[in-house]
């Protein structure tokens, strides 16, 4: 299982890659000057086969940075990919709060499947 975190300024994922922002993703356990806020929360994200990676968030992230750097992470195209919350699928413009998710809340990856229709 792999683990990110977030933190504020930028990340360096290890491999010559940096991203930066107000919140970046990072692998937990990377070194930070800051205490993370309260305002974190753990999510697990869990793919149709079973993989698991848990990201730490901050409430206020919107749900597109967490779902393409997912799918970056595992090598898929952000526009095949279905993120679903209970069933549901998630609105990338909106926050974690916007969703009320809580820690430890679970979504659903899942490859987009077209037709399945009788022909």
């Amino acid at each position: 299982m792999e683990k990110f975190t977030q933190q504020k300024g930028g990340i360096n994922k290890g491999k010559g890659q940096s991203f930066s922002g107000a919140a970046a993703l990072a692998p937990v356990g990377s070194s930070s000057t800051s205490p993370l806020p309260k305002n974190v929360l753990t999510i697990l994200v869990t793919a149709q086969d079973g993989r698991e990676i848990f990201y730490k968030i901050y409430g206020e992230t919107k749900m597109k940075k967490l779902m393409t750097h997912y799918c970056t992470r595992r090598g898929l195209q952000y526009e095949t990919v279905r993120f679903l919350i209970d069933g549901k699928k998630v609105d990338p413009k909106k926050t974690a709060n916007q969703l009320e998710l809580e820690d430890g809340d679970s979504i659903d990856a899942m490859l987009e499947q077209l037709g399945g229709g009788q022909a």
